[in-house]
Formats: structure tokens, sequence, C-alpha cells
């Protein structure tokens, strides 16, 4: 077994899964209950599906295109050093991406070097900043942060936004006033968090929702209920290879939401054709749309999907990456949940608890092999600039197997730090990242010998989340 997810009941519907031989997800397609069974393996004919999608992988392990049962088909370039460059569809128009060599989105080719990563505008908005590098205009907008670098308003027109926070930064509430209408809130939205993932929202005349996702991929939602008691409704989820959603099914099938999301998490479109207006504010993994502002809420930061980029400077500085405004180089590949964008350097470590057999690998939980041999899915920690201590602490293990980025690399693998949620006990692993891309011969190779594990035994294991 390779412990991969094949099908999930939602509903009235079936939505299965299938992968190529690489382990690389191939398919997916949403059937009525009814329907004939589908065989481990089958591809069902998309006559008669809810939802379906195609993905096709080119030799770097990047989509080259998908084909969506709605959308059409959408073909995507990338240059050498992994950047989305191109993104064509059936839909809408073609999107073309620039880049200068730090990183920055630019609108053509020929734009001149941007300054302190601070980017002068997208399209036709022009940006501002203060002197602590955070967006202050944008569009017909103003943006004002408090001390600890968080949005607290934003003026648009004749409305103001206001934002509140907990101790942990977390967004708890935003509401909307007019601007000279008194002190009445035409809307207000408060939020109750599970660690760093969104639980709960209570709209304003809406009531509550509740947000539940998938075990193995923390922020990827399956399922949000609203109501209680008779009117008590579910509503299922169906996202795409990163997590993000891309439609919404009632229980009896029905669906009631779509969206066109373009290669930044941008909405270009809602394509539901319910006729009915349903709230679905989740974009590109740990996001969530505002839409008083355009602005997608990441956690510690804001996110502008028009640039895709962050509003204001990464918390954590230089430790994640030169550019400190930067979201990803792929957004089909990469995804940053916490709004903390991190970039390991050569010689930064990777930790793993235990013996570091290769049947430990091979057999470890969520870990699949493709038809080579090599694994997907090894659970580590890593951090740039973190010592030895530090990720070691969430292992409850007696022995530590150590490696360097450079060396993983070198043998082939890659690292994604994707800082999980803990399924079993609900703690928050914020230095969780995931090695792909290696034989369990290779690991083992790599990480052993072990050594011991040098933080106390009483101190060990993963925090709760709050």
């Amino acid at each position: 077994s390779l412990h991969r997810q094949i099908m999930r009941t939602q509903g009235q519907l079936a939505t299965y899964s299938g992968y190529d031989d690489d382990g690389l997800l191939s398919w997916q397609r949403s059937l009525a209950s009814g329907s004939a069974p589908v065989l481990p393996g089958q591809r069902p004919a998309r006559q008669g599906c809810v939802t379906s999608r195609d993905y096709y992988w080119n030799n770097h392990g990047e989509v080259g295109t998908i084909d969506d049962g709605l959308r059409g088909s959408v073909v995507y370039s990338y240059d050498r050093s992994g950047y989305l460059t191109g993104r064509s569809g059936q839909m809408y128009d073609h999107d073309r991406y620039y880049y200068d060599k730090a990183g920055n989105l630019l609108d053509n080719e020929g734009q001149g070097a941007v300054m302190n990563n601070r980017l002068p505008g997208c399209g036709r908005d022009r940006y501002g900043y203060n002197e602590w590098g955070e967006l202050t205009t944008r569009r017909d907008q103003q943006l004002e942060w408090n001390a600890q670098g968080q949005l607290t308003r934003v003026i648009s027109g004749n409305t103001e936004t206001h934002y509140g926070y907990d101790a942990l930064g977390r967004r708890t509430r935003k509401a909307t006033y007019g601007r000279h209408t008194g002190h009445t809130a035409r809307s207000r939205t408060d939020f109750v968090w599970e660690g760093f993932r969104l639980l709960q929202e209570n709209v304003q005349q809406q009531g509550w929702r509740t947000y539940l996702y998938d075990a193995e991929q923390p922020y990827t939602p399956v399922e949000s209920v609203t109501g209680r008691g008779e009117s008590r409704q579910v509503w299922y989820y169906h996202t795409d290879v990163t997590g993000t959603p891309q439609e919404v099914t009632a229980a009896d099938g029905t669906l009631v939401w779509a969206g066109y999301i373009r290669g930044f998490g941008e909405n270009a479109a809602d394509i539901s054709n319910s006729g009915a207006y349903f709230h679905q504010p989740l974009r590109l993994p740990g996001q969530y749309f505002d839409d008083e502002t355009g602005l997608h809420y990441n956690l510690f930061r804001y996110y502008a999907p028009e640039c895709g980029r962050f509003v204001s400077q990464d918390p954590i500085g230089l430790a994640g990456g030169i550019n400190l405004y930067s979201y990803a180089p792929n957004p089909i590949k990469w995804m940053d949940p916490l709004g903390l964008h991190d970039i390991l350097a050569d010689t930064d470590i990777v930790c793993r608890g235990g013996a570091c057999s290769a049947d430990s690998f091979k057999n470890g939980s969520g870990v699949a092999a493709d038809a080579n041999g090599k694994l997907s899915g090894i659970s580590t920690q890593a951090k740039p600039n973190a010592g030895l201590e530090t990720l070691s602490q969430p292992f409850k293990h007696n022995q530590i197997g150590v490696a360097t980025v450079a060396d993983i690399e070198k043998a082939g693998g890659t690292i994604t730090l994707d800082g999980k949620l803990n399924s079993s006990n609900g703690s928050m692993m914020m230095n969780h990242a995931t090695v792909d891309g290696l034989t369990a011969e290779q690991a083992e190779k790599l990480f052993r010998p072990t050594q011991p594990n040098p933080v106390p035994v009483e101190q060990r294991g993963p925090k709760r989340g709050c």
C-alpha cells in the first residue's frame, strides 16, 4: 500500500484520484454515488462527471498542462530556474510573467530595477510605502499599520475596514463602516482558529461556518458546515494539486461555486451556473480573500494576488530570503500558508527522528514510492539557520538523523518547508519539512549514522497549537 487517497465520499458524490508511475497526481473525477464503481487505477470518462481534471507533468516535476472539465485546457511554462513564466487557457487572456533577478514580478520584460524590492505598481495601480516597507497606497485604498506590522485599517472611498488580532497575531475580526454614517458596522466577520488554521468564521447576517481539512494536507479544505439542527448544511470542496479550492458542491451534488484561479491565486471570475451567491473566500493554501480590499489574508501577512507578492516585509527577515516580499516562484508547486517565506541554504541541516533505516523511510506514515522506488512524503524538520537542538525538539526519539540541504539535493531530493499540523494530536509543527525524490536506501545513507537527541526527554515532543 502506498497510503495515497484514491476515493473520498462528498455527499452524493464520490471523488476519485489517480496517480502516474512517479507517484504524481494524474487525474481527479467527481461522480454521482450511484454511478458504476471505479476500480483502482481506472480513469473514468469525463461524461457525467460534476468535476474532472487531468494533470500532465514535464520532466522537471512541474505541471505542464491541466485539462479541466469546466475550464478547458490550461498550459503552463517555466524558465530554467523553475519560475512560472506563462499560463494560457481557453477561457481568459493568456498571461505572461516577467521577473527581475530578485524574483520581483514585473509588468513587462523591459521594466527597470526595483529599488529595495518595493514594487512601484502593478498594471494601472500605483503603490506607496512607509519607512518600514509596508504598503500604504494601492488602487483607491489607504492602508494603515500598527507597531507590530499588522494591517489595522483600510480606507477605500466612502468606507473603511478595521481589523483586530489576538496575542498570537491571528486575525480575529474585521468590520466595515461607512466613513460618514456613524459607528454602525455595515458588515462584520469574526474568526476562530485551531492553531494556525482557520476553524470558524461568523459573517454578519449569515451565521457561523466551520471548516474541516484533509488529515494529510492540513491546509487543504474538504468541507464546511453552516447552520444548526434542521438548517444544518454541509458543503464539499474540490481542490487541485496544490489544495486550492476550484469547486464547491452541496450535499446533493449540485455545483454551487466554481472559480477561475489565475497563476498567482487571483480569482478572475466565478463560473458557477447555480445562479446563487455562495460565500467562498478560501484561495491559495492558508489564504482568505477579503472582498472589501481584494487582498488575501495569509496569517502573518497580507497578499496581493494581482502581483503575486506580499504587501509587507517578511516578519522573519532575511531568514526568508533576500526578497522580503516574494511569495513563491511557482505557486503550482510551492506554498506559504503562514506567510513566512523560508529559503534553505546549502549548509542548513534537515533532521529526522528514529533509527533512519531504509525500512523506516519506506514505511513511514504518508510516504509513497513511485515505480523507480523514489519516495515522496518523508517527514522531517528544517529551518534556515536552525541548530540541531531546535530541530530535534519535536521528536521523542533518542536518536536523530541529520543531513545537509546540499547533500539531499545532490542526491536528487527536494525539500519543502510546509509547517504541517500533526493530525494525531492537533499540534503545530512549525518547522516541518517534506523531503521527496529519494530512494529509501539513499535516505538511509544520508541520515545515518544517527546521533543522540540533545533535547532532555521531558522537553521533547511537538507543541500544541493554540
